[in-house]
């Protein structure tokens, strides 16, 4: 119904995070994709309602990363439609080429937090109160959240989750 491009190499994505919450509407089917070099001046705030809208990756999204997702307005959870690759050393990620048919009904997965390593144990135990969301083994969470901006170990990882907290500039 509408096609937007949004320059979020040469200036802030406050311009994406108002279309996002004021022309797409629950149930909207949307589809993103990086063009070019994205995640410059891809603010944390616009990072969280690409989460909230079932982004997995976006935290993933670094200096010329190739990604897309396709998405529904109100889902619950991870879209099933969404893929990146990576770039190394300053060159570009490969491209991507998905062909996909997408339900008018786009179903999320739920989003649940990693297995609690030894390691994280420990830091839980002496710190719990302050990190009641990342040290809660039972976490899964299924609708938005914010998390800040999130970055998994693993660029591949399907499983996103609030313990690796990185607060990058916007």
């Amino acid at each position: 119904m509408d096609v937007k491009n949004f320059d979020t190499y040469e200036y802030n994505s406050s311009n994406l995070d108002e279309w996002l919450d004021h022309m797409v509407k629950v149930g909207d089917v949307v589809i993103f994709f990086t063009f070019d070099e994205a995640s410059k001046k891809l603010t944390k705030n616009t990072r969280n309602v690409l989460y909230n809208m079932g982004s997995g990756k976006i935290q993933d999204l670094w200096y010329r990363c190739q990604w897309f997702m396709v998405t529904q307005k109100g889902i619950q959870g991870i879209t099933p439609y969404e893929k990146i690759t990576y770039s190394h050393k300053n060159n570009w990620a490969d491209v991507l080429d998905e062909k996909l048919c997408v339900p008018f009904q786009i179903t999320g997965n739920p989003i649940v937090s990693d297995d609690l390593s030894n390691q994280q144990l420990s830091f839980c135990n002496a710190t719990f109160d302050e990190y009641t969301e990342y040290c809660n083994e039972s976490n899964e969470h299924t609708g938005s959240f914010n998390y800040g901006y999130m970055r998994s170990e693993s660029r591949e990882s399907q499983r996103t989750t609030p313990s690796r907290l990185l607060d990058r500039t916007e």
